[in-house]
């Protein structure tokens, strides 16, 4: 599924847990059983290929610095959006 967008990078893609979340949320509100399905076929198609990071303290760490130094310059942003 990824094949060409992952050859041509330099670091590796990886999904963090959080984003993971996300994705699943999309499947679980799937309005037919069938669009279910095939959502959930394509996520499941994308966990096997991409490693997943988990949210540890270092990412919390990460989280509170960018979090902090983006409500310091006035942006305000979604929590969730920040953790992603």
């Amino acid at each position: 599924m990824l094949d060409g967008a992952i050859a041509d990078r330099r670091e590796p893609l990886l999904l963090s847990a959080l984003t993971v979340g996300e994705l699943l949320v999309g499947v679980e509100r799937a309005d037919t059983a069938a669009r279910r399905a095939q959502r959930s076929a394509i996520i499941e198609s994308l966990l096997g290929e991409l490693p997943i990071v988990a949210f540890d303290e270092a990412a919390g760490r990460a989280f509170a610095r960018i979090s902090a130094a983006m409500q310091a310059a006035g942006s305000a942003i979604a929590t969730l959006g920040a953790l992603l």
